[in-house]
């Protein structure tokens, strides 16, 4: 394949993932580049939790099971809750952390994503004030190399 072919592939690539279209162009690289295109930055992770967070400024808590819940009975979400579509959310989530949760990492919301760096989040969502939200965020922002947004 020459190099005009690949940049035709690679286009078709990019506008068969905008489409939606995955019959079109069954080729292992159309495949990969969907799945690498759905697949969430470590950057893009961190601005929508901190924007959620920051925002909600509550902790996304369960007084019935005295722990926090990636969705309270309040509507609230947790940093990794507020990443899980309602469609792919059940109760049998709750009550154990990320990494220990097959459950959790087998959603498709979460595949490919940085395990590290959600429990991270999920750290601070846990066990730091809220009022000190924002400083963890930043620290954690930096340890990471990425940009402040929030």
């Amino acid at each position: 394949m020459n190099v005009k072919d690949r940049n035709l592939l690679q286009i078709m690539d990019w506008t068969s993932c905008l489409e939606g279209d995955k019959e079109t162009f069954q080729v292992q690289t159309t495949k990969s580049n969907c799945q690498r295109r759905n697949k969430m930055t470590n950057q893009e992770i961190l601005d929508k939790v901190a924007n959620h967070l920051l925002t909600q400024n509550e902790k996304a808590y369960n007084e019935d099971e005295h722990s926090c819940a990636y969705l309270d009975p309040e509507g609230r979400k947790c940093a990794v809750g507020c990443l899980i579509p309602d469609d792919q959310y059940s109760k049998e989530l709750e009550g154990v952390i990320l990494t220990s949760n097959p459950k959790l990492k087998a959603l498709p919301c979460m595949q490919g994503l940085d395990i590290d760096f959600l429990r991270a989040l999920q750290m601070i969502h846990d066990f730091r004030s809220i009022l000190n939200w924002r400083m963890e965020l930043e620290n954690l922002a930096n340890q990471n190399n990425l940009e402040i947004n929030f």
